[in-house]
């Protein structure tokens, strides 16, 4: 009998406290709705984000395959590339990027006896490319 009050308590408890926390969250007086306005944005005089000058460099590894593979070890590779975007749809770079290897002293075929990289790979890069100035067809347009 004592847990079927207690429980009956609990339960009106929980339902005064719900329906005063509801009351609480009205507001007295509903405030008065404003009319939607129209907002236009005009960017005509603004620099896009897509366009400008913009740098990137980049590392990792890597490796040969074919006959090469088992004679020359995997090594760092690294670059970087500077360029130029004036307008959204085009773009022109310069680019750098190298490599080191080292040949697999166990084939026996250049055992120089000094430490360093055996094959130190340079190649430059210049580049532009071109993309859709269309708006269906580029989402940077």
């Amino acid at each position: 009998m004592k847990a079927l009050v207690r429980g009956a308590l609990c339960a009106a408890a929980l339902w005064g406290g719900a329906a005063l926390a509801q009351a609480e969250d009205r507001p007295i007086a509903e405030p008065r709705m404003r009319s939607a306005e129209t907002v236009e944005f005009n960017d005509s005089g603004r620099k896009r984000a897509d366009t400008g000058i913009y740098a990137q460099l980049g590392g990792g590894l890597e490796g040969y395959t074919g006959q090469l593979a088992p004679e020359v070890t995997p090594g760092f590779s690294y670059g970087a590339a500077l360029g130029y975007r004036p307008h959204a749809f085009f773009a022109v770079e310069l680019g750098y990027s190298g490599g080191l290897s080292d040949i697999d002293s166990r084939m026996g075929l250049l055992d120089d006896g000094e430490g360093g990289p055996d094959i130190v790979r340079n190649a430059g890069r210049p580049s532009s490319w071109a993309t859709s100035p269309t708006p269906g067809s580029n989402p940077t347009s």
